[in-house]
């Protein structure tokens, strides 16, 4: 998977995403689309709907998985890099639910970025 593959998939899983950034310039290369998604997943967490989060973090770790070395990278380095800051917008419990039903391979390497000290807690 490619990065100009990212916008069509991101649209047809999540076209509440796809309907409120279409002519934004951020969904124009991979770091903005992930931007765009971070922005998305902090909605989710301040209106409590942690479906939509899961739903969210699925699809990512489907187009982690398929990426290629760029996508991987902006994934790791804009979307996960963000959990600490949405961590702030949920309760623990929530952020407790969240982190349960994280794709693993996610949770693996925010940990590993905690511990590295790239990201606060």
């Amino acid at each position: 998977m490619e990065q100009y593959e990212i916008s069509a998939i991101m649209a047809a899983a999540l076209p509440t995403l796809f309907s409120e950034t279409k002519n934004s310039r951020l969904m124009s290369n991979i770091n903005g689309i992930m931007k765009s998604v971070v922005i998305f997943t902090r909605r989710m967490l301040i209106k409590h709907d942690l479906n939509s989060v899961g739903t969210c973090m699925a699809l990512i770790y489907e187009i982690y998985k398929e990426g290629d070395r760029k996508i991987k990278t902006a994934i790791e380095h804009v979307y996960i890099f963000s959990f600490s800051s949405l961590r702030k917008e949920c309760s623990s419990q929530e952020w407790n639910d969240i982190t349960n039903n994280m794709p693993r391979p996610l949770y693996n390497i925010y940990i590993k970025q905690l511990r590295s000290g790239k990201v606060a807690t």
